[in-house]
This record gives C-alpha cells, sequence and structure tokens, in this order.
C-alpha cells in the first residue's frame, strides 16, 4: 500500500509504486477492493504494531471512524510508538497530547519515547517476545550437593510443560532435564520434543553422563560457540546453575543477545558470581523490573532458591502467570 523499494533490481526503483496523494488514499477502496477489505479485517481483529507512522493518512482516519463505530476502541487492540516533544515549544506538546488522546479513543495504545535512539532496544524486547518459548540451560558442576540443585530447580519447572527446555547436554542441562522427564513421566505429561539436547560437531560418542534415553538429541554441525548463539538467539532466557569459565562466556552471549538471565546464586560457581554482582541492582526480566526480593532467595537454601528462580524465569520468559509447584 504505502510502496515496495527493489533491492535486487540493477537500480534502486519501486517494486510497487507508493500511494502518494490525498485523492489516491481516498479512492483506494474502490480500486482494491480485496486489498481494502483485508486490512479493515485486520484493523478490526488483529493486534497492529504502527512504528514511524504519522497517522494523517486518509485510509487510517477511516479505520479508526470504524473502531469507534464498532466498539473495538475500548479494548486497546493496537499500539504505536510516539517521541514526545522535548518542551521547547508549548504548541507541540500541546498538539501531541491531542493526538495521544484521539489515538487512545480509537483504539490504539500509545508508548512514548524520549528519543528515537530508544527504539532498538524496544524492538529487541519485541523480537525476544516472539520467540519460541524456549529456554536454555547453562551451567556446569560445582559441588557434592549439585544433583540436588539441578532436582530442586526441575521439581519447580516440573508443571512448564509449553516451555522447551534446551542445552548442550552438559551437567546443568542433562540433571535438570533428566529429573523433569521422571516427574513428567510419573505425572503423564511427558513430551520428548520439549526437551532437547543439542551436541556440536565432535569426533567420537556422545557424553557418557547421558545415559538415558530421554528427550530429543540434535546433533548440530557447528562448532561450539556459533552453536551456542544461535540457540540463544533463538531463545527467551537463560538458567544459570553453577558453572566455570564456559558459562561466563555463555552468560555474555546471551546478555548481547538481550536475553534474560536467572542464576540459581545457591549452586555456587559462575551463577553465583552474577547473582552477587546484580544484588545492588539486579536486571531487568522479561521488559519488567526484578523484584530485589526475589533475586536475593535466589542465594538462600537450594528449594527456596529454585522457587525464586522459577519465578523469575516466568517473568523472563514473558510467561502471563507465575505457576510455581513446591
Amino acid at each position: 500500500m504505502h510502496g515496495s523499494i527493489d533491492p535486487c533490481g540493477p537500480e534502486p526503483g519501486w517494486a510497487d509504486p507508493p500511494v502518494i496523494t490525498r485523492s489516491d488514499f481516498e479512492t483506494y477502496e474502490d480500486k482494491h477492493r480485496r486489498l481494502w477489505a483485508l486490512l479493515r479485517a485486520s484493523y478490526l481483529s488483529k493486534t497492529l504494531l504502527f512504528l514511524g507512522f504519522s497517522f494523517a493518512d486518509a485510509n487510517i482516519e477511516i479505520l479508526q471512524r470504524l473502531a469507534r463505530r464498532h466498539g473495538t476502541a475500548a479494548r486497546d487492540r493496537h499500539i504505536t510508538v510516539l517521541k514526545k516533544p522535548d518542551g521547547s515549544y508549548p504548541d507541540d506538546l500541546r498538539r501531541h497530547t491531542l493526538k495521544v488522546r484521539d489515538l487512545e479513543m480509537s483504539g490504539v495504545r500509545v508508548h512514548e519515547v524520549s528519543e528515537y535512539e530508544d527504539l532498538p532496544l524496544l524492538l529487541t524486547e519485541l523480537v525476544r517476545r516472539t520467540r519460541p518459548p524456549r529456554l536454555f540451560v547453562s551451567g556446569s558442576e560445582t559441588g557434592d550437593t549439585y544433583g540436588r540443585q539441578c532436582e530442586e530447580m526441575a521439581r519447580a519447572l516440573a508443571d512448564r510443560v509449553d516451555w522447551e527446555i534446551c542445552s548442550l547436554g552438559g551437567h546443568a542441562g542433562w540433571g535438570t532435564t533428566r529429573e523433569l522427564a521422571r516427574i513428567r513421566r510419573a505425572e503423564g505429561t511427558y513430551d520428548p520434543s520439549r526437551l532437547v539436547f543439542h551436541s556440536r560437531r565432535k569426533e567420537g560418542p556422545p557424553p557418557v553422563e547421558m545415559d538415558e534415553r530421554i528427550g530429543t538429541s540434535v546433533f548440530d554441525d557447528l562448532e561450539r560457540e556459533p552453536l551456542v548463539r544461535s540457540l540463544l538467539d533463538e531463545s527467551r532466557a537463560v538458567l544459570v546453575l553453577g558453572g566455570g569459565t564456559r558459562t561466563a562466556e555463555e552468560i555474555a552471549w546471551a546478555t548481547e543477545f538481550g536475553l534474560g538471565v536467572v542464576p540459581l546464586g545457591a549452586s555456587g560457581g559462575t551463577a553465583h558470581e552474577y547473582w552477587e554482582q546484580h544484588r545492588a541492582d539486579p536486571p531487568d526480566l522479561g521488559g519488567r523490573q526484578t523484584d530485589r526480593a526475589t533475586w536475593d532467595r535466589l542465594g538462600a537454601d537450594v528449594d527456596v532458591a529454585a522457587r525464586a528462580a522459577a519465578q523469575l524465569l516466568a517473568q523472563a520468559m514473558y510467561a502471563p502467570e507465575a505457576r510455581i509447584i513446591s
């Protein structure tokens, strides 16, 4: 509708010419009846995100009137991002306030930003929110009680049957996933496609600790770093139990991708170090501020810490509610 550039031609040009005049907008409904019907149906039934949009187009004004007429305005169905004037010119601020009020009355919820530089972070959060509900488990054994820590973590996550739990099959991933499989088999909720182990390119047999047939094993033709990066890029959050230097690398890569990282501080190692470093100012998770009291409990007794970790993971995974079992 608003034109499309053809990047593959010998010279830059229009793949489809844009609508550029008011008469083009006003006659669009008659000239393009099928696309107009699709646009109208989408506007009335789906959620649209408007970015870099002035809302001055005649067709959008018509859609807003339709929204008011059909009662969809009260549902805050659509979303837009607008830069708020800095206040240097009172008239600009007044016009902005009236525009926001009009949009929200017509069913478009307005998210205001101070600078256009805020948009990349917002879009990163949006992309992360649309990823499949995949949790990456990172870490390695750090002490005699490590097995119990994995078991407690599995118990706290057992009811999250809609999440995919993935790992490279190391101590943290294997120990937690094996206990998850045991619990879910007993409860009749076991789904092997939700418990995934990835193996990097490596000669020889699989890791010896994977001595049971559970979940799904994927043998990837990638070295460790590109494999972990690709998995993190398609995940929503990271759970860290114990760990050393390699776990610290994976936390750095996860942070680079904008993932929420939840360390079980009680498990020691890198998880404890990361938890301790952020006690004064816990990182935001799932686009929301992290409760400091819950973050503090990550370093408590392992059963308490596991429940706190499950609660924060629900937030980091954008889950609608945090359901935790004992």
